[in-house]
């Protein structure tokens, strides 16, 4: 019994320090310019700020909810890691909304879903840490198709494991999976050409389902 014991503590202790390390190897000359950008920037009042990759860079978040205090905080390729190095930035202005999604760019870098998971758990630990009084919005990672690098299975483990985190650190979990499949359980092509990014389509619908949680 003391050895199985033992056997668990370790495996937690080490994915736990897995999760404590920022690995900086993957940052593009793209992923530095856009944080010094961010770091020139002046705050706003109550920032609500779109956390996340290309996925995120790309909608365009001002004009949908036309609302001058949204933030725009995406970067093409970016994954847990990224997030970490560059949080500080984010939390500084104090701000009142974030908005997380990330991760479908670790899957496709062949980390596991629980490495996954535990990033974005440090994640949201360092929000709460660093700016109490903000309120978190963790965002389930989307589906794919024809991505078998982003396997829908193991997506679909990730956003599950989210979920609990979220009921844990008691924010709100955003169940965007659900409504972007199609029939078959993929990425439905009418919100995306390329399997993995969104359309206009998509973003409407993005904007949709999140829209109570940005104007409440």
């Amino acid at each position: 019994m003391k050895t199985l014991f033992l056997m668990f503590y370790a495996i937690f202790y080490f994915t736990n320090m897995m999760a404590q390390e920022i690995d900086t190897t993957f940052f593009s000359p793209k992923y530095y310019h856009m944080k010094s950008v961010f770091e020139l920037l002046p705050d706003q009042k109550d920032e609500i700020v779109f956390l996340g990759n290309s996925i995120t860079e790309q909608g365009r978040w001002r004009e949908l909810f036309n609302k001058p205090n949204v933030i725009n905080r995406g970067i093409g390729g970016d994954r847990t890691d990224g997030i970490l190095y560059r949080l500080e930035e984010v939390t500084a202005s104090k701000p009142k909304k974030i908005f997380l999604l990330i991760g479908t760019n670790d899957l496709g870098h062949g980390k596991s879903p629980s490495y996954i998971t535990a990033k974005i758990h440090q994640i949201i630990r360092r929000i709460k840490s660093e700016s109490s009084g903000t309120l978190i919005f963790l965002q389930s990672i989307l589906p794919t198709y024809h991505r078998e690098e982003r396997p829908n299975q193991s997506i679909k483990e990730i956003n599950d494991q989210l979920k609990r985190i979220s009921t844990e650190e008691n924010i709100v979990f955003i169940d965007l999976f659900s409504s972007f499949i199609d029939e078959s359980g993929t990425l439905d092509k009418v919100y995306s050409l390329d399997g993995l990014h969104l359309n206009g389509l998509g973003y409407l619908k993005w904007k949709e389902l999140i829209e109570n949680y940005v104007n409440e």
